[in-house]
């Protein structure tokens, strides 16, 4: 009997969802009101945009602006080092606490600012604070309290996110044209707030154990599920770091990240696109920076679509749904190449742009659950954070320079369709070198499969 089976734990309880729901709103609250609103506010703070507030910097600046979010990758980069470890020995409550609310006081504080260095050192004390929760906790928690459906579980806590990025996006607009942008600031921080840190104190929790409950999905003979808990099942970290598999998906997931730059600059997509090559206004009466917020908007509304995938994750496996994925992006960078003359298409197009999240919140923990096993995997994903934020922070900055070399930001749209195959190949690379990372005790992973061995013998009512 394992030491889960002899505590006294209820079952089939509501406090699993709970800490769906509860990611869900910190997830808005936290990230989104930070990165996910940047797009709304690069026009009026570099002056490519009329505000009550007088910009701070001009628009030929706007590249040295979204430097910010370089900082911001170095400080999370910087932080994953420890930040596995750091889940193992602080108590969620309070180290989520301390992560969410740092940021958040950065936010506010940049309605003070007047030097580019200012934005860029909150952003990297953002990234240090941040990225010890806003890139983990969702598979750290999540993946413990989920015995099955773990795919459909994110993908609910994805739709909140969504729907909060959908909503915050056009009240960030409404603080920033009715109170100026330094007003819009706090507002934006003191809203975020809101959302986030009731869940964050009475709600999310690391374990189930730590509720008095068994994961959702527990039956007896079910393996160990905690991260970090020496009887879970999983390969070493060693073998795990040294193998080709490792390797090829800490670069592509790296290369993923780029994509999370093309948000940040979705008001400039829309000043370029609006314009004809004959100077003609293509969308008539509408402001290109109203369509820059249903941009934004339409990227956090993807997440709407977030449960059918995780369904779809569950029944074909997180690997062939990576795989279709990549090539709606990739059909997704065509429409908005070719039929942006129509704001309506490319707020459609964009929509589908953001399905990369699928393997960013979805596909991307499950397989590293399912390659590398439980054991290891708060260390483990951190060490993949390292790529997404070492990578992923240049995102803006690589998009701007290259629109900016080619006079154009159609050229952008054509790179990320070379990374998307690029991704594709080494996630081949991967999987096919899988069978190579043995757990230690004697599992061979199948990244193929609908589910992770651990949770395929919580299917089977076995014990591995």
């Amino acid at each position: 009997m394992s030491a889960d089976e002899a505590k006294p734990l209820r079952e089939n309880t509501i406090w699993p969802w709970l800490q769906v729901i509860g990611m869900g709103f910190v997830g808005m609250g936290g990230i989104l009101s930070i990165l996910g609103m940047v797009g709304n506010y690069v026009p009026v703070v570099c002056g490519a945009a009329p505000n009550l507030d007088a910009p701070a910097f001009t628009p030929d600046q706007i590249p040295q602006f979204v430097l910010m979010m370089t900082f911001y990758a170095i400080g999370m980069l910087l932080v994953q080092f420890v930040a596995g470890h750091i889940w193992l020995k602080v108590k969620t409550p309070i180290l989520m606490f301390v992560c969410f609310t740092v940021p958040m006081i950065c936010l506010a504080l940049m309605g003070t600012y007047t030097q580019l260095w200012q934005w860029w050192l909150s952003f990297f004390i953002i990234g240090i604070f941040g990225g010890c929760i806003y890139m983990l906790a969702g598979a750290n928690i999540l993946f413990n309290w989920f015995a099955k459906n773990v795919a459909v579980s994110m993908s609910i806590a994805a739709v909140l996110s969504g729907i909060g990025q959908a909503v915050l996006s056009p009240i960030h607009q409404f603080f920033i044209a009715e109170f100026g942008w330094r007003m819009a600031y706090p507002m934006g921080a003191a809203l975020g707030c809101l959302l986030g840190l009731p869940w964050i104190i009475f709600v999310l929790r690391f374990r189930p154990e730590d509720k008095g409950v068994r994961p959702y999905g527990w039956k007896p003979g079910t393996v160990k599920l905690t991260a970090g808990d020496v009887d879970s099942p999983g390969a070493s970290i060693k073998k795990s770091l040294l193998s080709v598999t490792f390797i090829a998906m800490f670069i592509g997931m790296g290369l993923m990240a780029l994509f999370g730059g093309y948000q940040n600059l979705w008001g400039s997509f829309a000043i370029e696109f609006s314009v004809g090559p004959e100077g003609q206004h293509w969308w008539g009466d509408i402001d290109p920076l109203v369509v820059s917020s249903y941009m934004i908007s339409a990227t956090g509304l993807f997440n709407l679509v977030m449960p059918l995938l995780g369904l779809v994750i569950d029944k074909i496996g997180a690997a062939y749904a990576s795989f279709i994925i990549l090539v709606i992006q990739i059909l997704a960078a065509l429409g908005m190449l070719y039929l942006h003359s129509s704001w309506v298409a490319l707020v459609i197009f964009v929509f589908l742009f953001a399905d990369i999240n699928g393997i960013m919140l979805g596909t991307g923990g499950i397989l590293i659950r399912s390659i590398f096993g439980a054991r290891n995997f708060t260390k483990i994903n951190s060490y993949f954070q390292i790529a997404v934020g070492g990578v992923g922070g240049f995102g803006a900055p690589v998009i701007g320079m290259v629109a900016v070399a080619a006079g154009t930001y159609t050229a952008t749209l054509w790179m990320a369709i070379g990374l998307c195959l690029v991704i594709g190949l080494l996630f081949i690379i991967a999987f096919l070198f899988a069978k190579k990372v043995v757990w230690e005790d004697g599992t061979i992973p199948n990244p193929w499969a609908k589910y992770a061995p651990a949770v395929a013998a919580v299917e089977e009512g076995a014990a591995e």
